[in-house]
């Protein structure tokens, strides 16, 4: 006599095992991006930046982890929710004088099978310019 098992094991046993080939991100690996993220230059020193970036973050419930103005670099992590795994977030500021700074968003997904991640790039600086003046791309 066969005996089969019940269907929510299997489901399980699917999904755990579908998970286990699945790749993670942590914040070095948001770091480590650097140079792949979405850039753009402000008409903002570097500290309102800094301020506007950390505020927006904080109000969008991501929680600030690094916050390190001598590396130019905020590091976030953005909870899970109904529809992602959360996101791990690094901004990277670049003053390009006194006036201007250079600003670049990484966003990556915790897990590769996230594809509900917000994209913390377009959020981040759709916000900035909402804020600053956007200088158009130099030559």
């Amino acid at each position: 006599m066969t005996r089969s098992l019940p269907a929510s094991t299997v489901l399980v046993s699917i999904i755990l095992g579908c998970l286990s080939f699945c790749s993670c991100s942590d914040l070095a690996d948001a770091r480590q991006a650097r140079g792949q993220g979405l850039v753009y230059t402000y008409q903002a020193p570097v500290h309102e930046a800094r301020a506007a970036v950390r505020s927006y973050l904080a109000a969008e419930g991501a929680s600030i982890i690094v916050d390190s103005p001598a590396e130019g670099l905020i590091l976030a992590e953005a909870p899970w929710s109904a529809f992602s795994f959360g996101d791990n977030i690094a901004v990277f500021f670049d003053p390009t004088d006194p006036a201007n700074c250079r600003i670049e968003v990484v966003s990556l997904g915790r897990m590769t099978t996230n594809v509900a991640a917000a994209r913390w790039q377009d959020r981040v600086h759709d916000q900035l310019a909402s804020q600053f003046t956007r200088l158009p791309p130099g030559p």
